[in-house]
């Protein structure tokens, strides 16, 4: 294999790593398995290295690119014309890269295309400082496109685009430093090595800032979440309080209607007013629905059940617990309260109410507690930052489920959050150990 065969694999190699990140940032990534993706990339890179060396086909290479954008497109959710449009600007971005490399390249060395094309290390300079300028067109594209940017400023982006415009310029001096006057044989493969890194790292020194960002905003959020979780716990264990004082007074309610009476016989009808008027409050804002042995569980189900008729959802629920759990009550009020809110907020989105439907099942099983609420969704109602690589796994609730998770991780548990058919459903396993 020459070595000019060699840089065309290369610069394909590269161009593929581009074209993934920029479809990333511009759609959403579709139902298809990572080995299917593989190989259209390796399609790509056989079918664009091989067009290279063909002398006569040069003029048809952009079209040539175009259509296997197009094609690789397809694997990422959105509308044909979209892709239609993003492939076409997605090839003027390599095509102007490569125009702008190579007219410095004539202005530096008062060399012509020709004789460009033909020295090797002219040739290899033109391929590699191309596709880290497209590499940081893609950059800039994804700065106002990508979540992890939204709290850096420009100034500091602008300095991490010193970092592909900084090994531009090394790479030329590096390869034609080797390659035109070092009598070295070693010198093009060792020009052409040193070239390849610098484009790895660049990718690499993106790849580190953008997760280290994401890091840093996940670390905000779950302390946001935990302050959410300490002040729904707090509200969930005064309806807790509530539950039991309730129940407490409907077991007593014929000593407590006694005691009214008795006021009444007397004429203290100042004391059986209040009386009825503490009853009456009790039994409005707190008497349950459900009975799982657990007060607080049963004064958030109760409450959510109340919003949901009067939101018209039709609420079916399958709960078996026993007794006595190692999961705090209150900790399991967080999970449901978060994730039966989110499921409500999906299905006031519907019009149909044979579209308003949650289904809680809560079942004990060997060692763990099992949770599951069902509810339809529309997809174009989920945002694009919840579609993954995996279309089962591409639903999720912001806060509320970062909530969910961080109560989940105590238990030694896990989320599965899985949109399928228009429903959504959120499963939840947390270790119990006192299961009875």
């Amino acid at each position: 294999m020459s070595m000019k065969v060699m840089v065309d694999i290369l610069g394909a190699v590269f161009e593929v790593v581009i074209i993934h990140y920029y479809f990333t940032y511009l759609t959403k990534a579709s139902a298809i398995s990572q080995k299917s993706i593989y190989v259209l990339y390796s399609l790509y890179v056989l079918i664009m290295a091989s067009a290279t060396q063909i002398n006569n086909i040069h003029f048809l290479l952009p079209l040539i690119g175009f259509s296997l954008d197009f094609f690789i497109s397809f694997t990422f959710s959105g509308k044909w014309y979209f892709k239609l449009f993003f492939s076409a600007v997605l090839v003027v971005i390599f095509m102007l890269t490569e125009i702008t490399i190579s007219s410095i390249q004539m202005f530096l060395t008062q060399m012509d295309m020709r004789n460009i094309q033909s020295a090797l290390p002219a040739y290899m300079v033109g391929v590699f400082a191309s596709k880290l300028l497209a590499f940081l067109l893609v950059k800039v594209l994804g700065f106002n496109r990508l979540d992890v940017y939204e709290k850096i400023s420009m100034r500091v982006f602008l300095g991490l685009m010193l970092t592909p415009m900084t090994s531009i310029i090394a790479m030329y001096y590096i390869i034609i430093n080797n390659a035109y006057y070092n009598q070295n044989p070693l010198a093009v493969p060792i020009a052409i090595g040193t070239s390849v890194l610098l484009c790895i790292s660049n990718f690499f020194v993106f790849y580190i800032f953008e997760n280290q960002v994401k890091s840093e905003q996940i670390k905000v959020k779950l302390s946001f979440a935990e302050k959410q979780i300490e002040q729904q716990t707090i509200y969930y264990r005064e309806l807790s309080h509530r539950q039991v004082e309730v129940r407490t007074l409907s077991h007593d309610m014929k000593h407590y209607l006694s005691g009214i009476w008795g006021y009444l016989q007397d004429g203290n009808h100042d004391e059986a007013i209040r009386g009825m008027e503490k009853l009456t409050t009790f039994l409005q804002n707190a008497v349950s629905s459900f009975d799982t042995g657990h007060p607080a569980i049963d004064a958030i189900l109760s409450v959510k059940k109340q919003g949901m008729d009067a939101l018209g959802i039709h609420f079916d629920t399958s709960i078996i617990l026993p007794p006595q759990i190692s999961v705090d009550p209150l900790d399991l009020c967080v999970v449901l309260g978060n994730a039966l809110d989110n499921a409500v907020n999906a299905c006031e989105k519907f019009d149909d109410p044979d579209q308003q439907f949650i289904r809680l099942n809560i079942s004990t099983h060997p060692r763990y507690l099992s949770i599951s609420i069902e509810n339809p969704v529309r997809e174009n109602d989920l945002p694009s930052t919840f579609f993954q690589a995996d279309k089962s796994a591409v639903y999720s609730h912001g806060l509320g489920l970062e909530s969910i998770r961080s109560i989940v991780s105590r238990y030694d548990g896990s989320v599965t959050p899985l949109f399928s058919d228009g429903l959504f459903r959120l499963s939840a396993m947390m270790k119990n150990n006192q299961v009875i």
